[in-house]
């Protein structure tokens, strides 16, 4: 059955009203949970007291930078960059515990300070997490699926290395490893994948 014109066409007869208000919008909801998250491991302070220790300090601080750029990366960017396009999100700012976020050349400055003694630091902060999160879970059994994949960068990136790539040999790649996670609590009989 065919419909009439009157029944399939609209008439546009005003302009829709269009108002600006104070309202803080933000598309970034779900990183409250994630906030939230961070506030009961206490992350930030172990973060500061971790960083502290090898001499990582500055007026942003170092802890607060750090959750700036795990922000980043929840909401999408992956250039730092792009913390222009995200940096007056009121949620973000909530997220980094922060009134604003510094230029993208603070964020530079403080990774390239970063030392092989602030990098173990860290790796010292998140296996301690991991082991708390283990025994908080009583877990007797983490089952762990790694996974290879390659990627291919610029002839000038520092750590790449040729031959990773069997369909490209002669470009520059990383290998980086990926891993998922499964897990059997006490008194539990099924598994929970992470």
């Amino acid at each position: 059955m065919r419909l009439s014109k009157d029944r399939i066409r609209a008439r546009i007869e005003s302009d829709l009203p269009i108002t600006f208000g104070a309202e803080r919008l933000t598309a970034y909801g779900g990183l409250e949970l994630v906030r939230r998250f961070v506030v009961a491991l206490d992350l930030r302070r172990r973060l500061e007291t971790t960083l502290a220790g090898v001499g990582m300090r500055g007026d942003y601080g170092a802890a607060r930078l750090c959750l700036a750029i795990v922000g980043l990366l929840l909401v999408g960017g992956w250039r730092v960059t792009h913390l222009a396009f995200v940096g007056s999100d009121p949620i973000l700012l909530r997220f980094c515990a922060l009134k604003q976020l510094p230029a993208d050349r603070t964020i530079v400055r403080m990774l390239k300070s970063f030392s092989s003694s602030a990098l173990l630091a860290l790796q010292d902060l998140v296996r301690d997490l991991m082991h708390e999160a283990i025994a908080r879970a009583k877990l007797t059994r983490i089952t762990l699926d790694l996974d290879g994949t390659v990627l291919r960068t610029g002839a000038h990136v520092g750590g790449a290395a040729r031959g990773y790539n069997p369909h490209h040999p002669k470009d520059p790649s990383y290998s980086p490893r990926t891993s998922r996670s499964s897990a059997r609590s006490c008194g539990s009989g099924t598994d929970r994948g992470t």
